[in-house]
């Protein structure tokens, strides 16, 4: 392929063995662990590349206006930049093929720290779990372990924390995540897919840490405050004529042209069509009546990302994010 650089095929899902029985699958993977140890897939290589130019490539559909910020944004601290070059890391662990697994799951794509969260089920329950998946796709189970585990590194690092305690960690989130494993794989199917994780269910497995609880807890306490009602009273502000709008507020929030207004409540229309009946019996009887194109996060930043308020038939407000995912894309020449 004579190109600079190509798409990657992140959702072809017959790279998984789905036609496989349990046991096979088992087999295959003692297969693959025998060809490719866990020795080689912890080995670290240096990759040399142009990281200017492929963070160029990556920004070259984003909103111009907005890289000035970003690029602030990212240089605060090694955090920052490893949260806004994920497809950088992802080329970078693709380069040697004697340190993969190449046992293909459904990875997040982006499974660090700050991508884990609470957040509410569909029958409002508060739930802890990753948050955030633009970035999902097929991919080597163990990205999204190496990804974690460098953002343990990293965050640990800017807090000050000693390396004998940053090994600890490391060591303690490695077994968190076998265990993890081996606990979802012991549940029957249905059970698996139906797996959450409660917050009370979390307070009560943090045991060993009084102060752990405590953070916890407020944390829990505070989360379900953070809907659709706080950004309604922080993001918006009443017409002349008593209707609410966004508040613009540019580079970050800015009203959209007429042209993407009416292009965006198309997407929103075709998007109900695809969704669960329960969902669209409920956004029938809300109507759009303000988008605006607000900026969020790191990685984010720079892409197209907006907010719609809709208002429901009881004068109720609802806001929902409509955010891109871009494909990842990366130098071929590089």
């Amino acid at each position: 392929m004579e190109k600079d650089h190509q798409e990657i095929e992140t959702f072809k899902i017959d790279q998984m063995f789905i036609g496989s029985s349990q046991e096979e699958l088992i087999r295959q993977g003692e297969d693959r662990r025998r060809e490719h140890p866990i020795a080689a897939i912890s080995t670290f290589k240096p990759v040399e590349r142009d990281v200017v130019q492929l963070i160029k490539l990556t920004e070259e559909k984003m909103i111009p206006e907005l890289l000035g910020m970003r690029h602030q944004r990212m240089m605060q601290n090694p955090f920052s930049y490893f949260r806004a070059t994920a497809g950088i890391m992802e080329k970078d662990l693709r380069q040697f093929p004697e340190c993969q697994s190449h046992i293909p799951v459904i990875i997040c794509g982006d499974a660090h720290l700050t991508n884990f969260g609470f957040f509410a089920s569909p029958e409002r329950q508060l739930l802890f779990g990753l948050n955030d998946f633009d970035e999902a796709r097929i991919g080597n189970w163990e990205f999204d372990l190496k990804r974690l585990l460098t953002s343990v590194v990293l965050t640990g690092r800017i807090n000050g924390y000693p390396k004998d305690q940053l090994d600890m960690i490391l060591a303690e989130t490695v077994h968190a995540y076998r265990r993890g494993i081996k606990y979802s794989n012991s549940l029957p199917l249905l059970d698996r897919f139906n797996l959450s994780y409660s917050v009370d269910r979390l307070l009560g497995e943090v045991t060993e840490s009084e102060q752990m609880k405590r953070v916890l807890q407020k944390v829990a306490t505070r989360a379900p405050k953070n809907n659709s009602d706080a950004v309604v009273k922080k993001f918006t502000e009443k017409t002349a004529d008593g209707r609410l709008r966004f508040k613009d507020n540019p580079p970050r929030a800015r009203h959209v042209p007429q042209k993407t207004y009416d292009e965006l409540l198309k997407g929103m229309e075709e998007y109900q069509t695809g969704a669960r009946d329960d969902v669209r019996v409920l956004l029938i009887n809300y109507e759009v009546t303000d988008i605006i194109r607000y900026s969020v996060g790191v990685g984010s930043w720079g892409t197209r990302c907006y907010l719609a308020l809709l208002t429901g038939k009881d004068g109720s407000h609802l806001v929902l994010q409509i955010k891109e995912a871009l494909p990842l894309r990366y130098n071929l020449a590089a």
